[in-house]
């Protein structure tokens, strides 16, 4: 099983669910520079970014070139949602 990405508001509602059955998201995060946010997702423990940390996500995933796949396309847009809202990114590693 693959990672699980959620938005989550303040209160630790989850708003929206995004599988990473095939490992994408998990490829795109392990395989980051050692001092990129996306290199903090736990693959084996739960990670939750806030809106600071969102932009920065945002910005590292743009960037991306030849790995953005449908999930990191929607964990772009997940995340600006968040942004948008004041929400969180709560990812659950396996």
């Amino acid at each position: 099983m693959g990672l699980g990405i959620y938005i989550q508001d303040r209160q630790g509602n989850r708003l929206g669910y995004i599988p990473d059955v095939e490992d994408e998201f998990r490829r795109v995060s392990t395989s980051g520079p050692w001092e990129s946010v996306r290199r903090g997702v736990m693959v084996h423990g739960n990670t939750t970014f806030n809106r600071l940390q969102l932009m920065r996500l945002v910005e590292e995933l743009e960037n991306l070139e030849g790995e953005r796949g449908p999930v990191v396309e929607q964990v772009i847009e997940a995340a600006r949602t968040a942004i948008d809202q004041s929400n969180y990114l709560h990812i659950v590693g396996d």
